[in-house]
């Protein structure tokens, strides 16, 4: 198991738009995808890491009560998760993908959600 880096990080926020206009405008972050209707924005930092801001209304955030989340960055999710869970690591999702990237979240101490994620060609 190797962790290259930290790839992605989400945050849970209270004012949507008041965030997006921070986090864009503010301290200038490119962002790449905006949602207001379900409340998500997504940034492209310089390295290629990304950056995630999620409102109230987004089904999607993770954590529970969590307010950010951080995702670590490997080559293989899954032999990464097998690996960590041959070592008592719990996971709350099975693997899930979207084009070239997988990720699964695991808790961590003190019960706090993480990541683990492969982002593929789209990293770079």
């Amino acid at each position: 198991m190797h962790i290259s880096g930290i790839s992605w990080i989400g945050l849970k926020v209270v004012d949507f738009g008041q965030s997006v206009e921070f986090f864009e405008r503010t301290i200038g972050l490119t962002m790449i995808r905006h949602d207001a209707d379900t409340e998500a924005a997504h940034f492209r930092l310089a390295n290629g890491d990304l950056f995630e801001i999620f409102g109230p209304k987004n089904p999607e955030a993770v954590g529970g009560r969590q307010q950010i989340t951080l995702a670590f960055e490997v080559e293989d999710v899954v032999a990464t998760k097998a690996e960590m869970e041959s070592r008592g690591v719990e996971f709350v999702t099975d693997v899930e993908r979207w084009k070239d990237h997988a990720w699964c979240y695991f808790r961590g101490p003190e019960g706090l959600v993480f990541e683990i994620k492969q982002s593929g060609r789209m990293r770079s």
